[in-house]
């Protein structure tokens, strides 16, 4: 094993290890529907992401590398991967989760938004009724950033 190889197996484990951590925080203000929150986790994850792809192509380059290490630090790695990939795929869920129940909410508040347009209807002075808008009118709608 070469202390290269060491090196970068090293650091593949902290780079897991750190942003499984964020991805951990991350799903749980997910489940919590603490959106907002997740934004303070922006900056880390985007760095820890970098890093770990950065590594993840230095391997690709070299596959002898991991080859090279010891049984007992590519076992290390291999399970530290491990628990990465099952982190990364939780996360996954709960992000689509968000999106899912985020994409249902405005769904309802569009649905809602044309029901009231039938509803609300009133005479012109020519004894009329105005003709009611359509489904794909636009319509100023203002919502707080805290959604």
């Amino acid at each position: 094993m070469t202390a290269q190889s060491k090196d970068i197996a090293q650091e593949l484990i902290d780079a897991m290890a750190s942003l499984a951590a964020v991805l951990l925080r991350e799903s749980e203000l997910l489940r919590r529907m603490k959106v907002s929150e997740t934004a303070a986790l922006k900056p880390n994850k985007e760095a820890l992401t970098e890093r770990y792809a950065t590594l993840a192509l230095a391997v690709r380059r070299d596959p002898q590398a991991l080859d090279r290490l010891a049984p007992a630090r590519r076992k290390a790695l291999a399970s530290v991967a491990k628990g990465f990939a099952e982190v990364a795929q939780a996360n996954e869920r709960a992000v689509k989760g968000a999106r899912d129940a985020n994409e249902m909410l405005f769904r309802s508040i569009a649905q809602a938004l044309g029901a009231t347009d039938s509803a609300a209807q009133s005479y012109t002075r020519g004894g009329k009724t105005p003709a009611t808008r359509s489904s794909a009118s636009t319509r100023p709608v203002s919502l707080n950033a805290r959604l």
